[in-house]
């Protein structure tokens, strides 16, 4: 027998799309938002994540979301006008 693991996402997926449908997109994603949340919740009760990596990974895709916003080569704005 597998393990639920594979099975989860496939299931979220469909859930998500079934709520898109029925009831409307905010709606599922609300529904996605909820999920996500339990999600974290269940790790850190488990043990599985900590609150430091959590921290990591959210510095590490802020990082990422930055150097992808500026092309190399041009400075980030200061957000000053001369």
């Amino acid at each position: 027998m597998t393990t639920p693991r594979p099975i989860l996402p496939a299931a979220l997926g469909f859930a998500s799309i079934a709520v898109a449908f029925g009831q409307g997109f905010w709606i599922a994603v609300a529904c996605l938002i909820g999920a996500l949340a339990f999600h974290v919740g269940y790790g850190l009760y488990r043990g599985d994540l900590t609150v430091s990596e959590l921290q990591e990974r959210a510095e590490a895709a802020r990082s990422g979301f930055a150097r992808a916003a500026a092309p190399e080569g041009e400075s980030k704005p200061s957000g000053r006008v001369s």
